[in-house]
């Protein structure tokens, strides 16, 4: 009988401490650190119309010259950006008035170097951060965490906006992801 208890309780031990491993960072702790921007990019459907006219703008954005940063800091959570990144804009316009279509495809570059800091929390796979804008009002933008791993994060933005003023109806459709490397 002696034996069997001895046997048992070691048998015990040895599954419990098997079992016992570190465990998995948060999303929370797993973004805290300095991360470099890697790769931007994007899709934008805007269209207008009412009973006279209807104007459709798709356009592609691509990134490029990335020496971009975001630093999370917890305690409280923190984000601040720097540096810049260059991106590449092809928009293709559709116009139709009166059942003559119009296309007009134009290309600009445009240079992303404005700072920011504000706050974040996550919550799942979710990202929100909020800052001050310019009129001194807090906005807060939610966003999905597509990979967040020890070295790399990638952040899926939406945007789905309707409205509908004096007959004339806009709806804007965009999808932006950017993918950062911990530094």
């Amino acid at each position: 009988m002696k034996n069997f208890k001895l046997f048992f309780y070691t048998f015990t031990l040895l599954i419990l401490f098997s079992s016992c491993t570190k465990d998995e960072l948060t999303n929370s702790e797993k973004i805290v650190g300095k991360w470099k921007m890697t790769d931007f990019h994007g899709t934008t459907e805007a269209t207008t119309s009412n009973s006279l006219m209807s104007i459709t703008a798709s356009s592609v954005q691509t990134g490029s010259n990335y020496n971009s940063f975001i630093d999370f800091t917890e305690g409280p959570n923190n984000y601040t950006i720097t540096g810049s990144f260059n991106t590449h804009v092809t928009t293709t316009t559709v116009t139709v008035i009166g059942g003559e279509t119009t296309t007009i495809v134009q290309e600009e570059n445009f240079d992303s170097d404005d700072p920011a800091d504000g706050t974040w929390a996550i919550e799942g796979d979710q990202i929100t951060v909020t800052a001050t804008n310019d009129q001194g009002e807090e906005e807060s933008t939610t966003a999905t965490i597509e990979e967040l791993s020890d070295t790399t994060l990638t952040i899926k933005s939406l945007i789905n906006t309707n409205t509908t003023v004096d007959g004339t109806t806009s709806t804007i459709n965009a999808e932006f992801y950017q993918t950062y490397e911990k530094q």
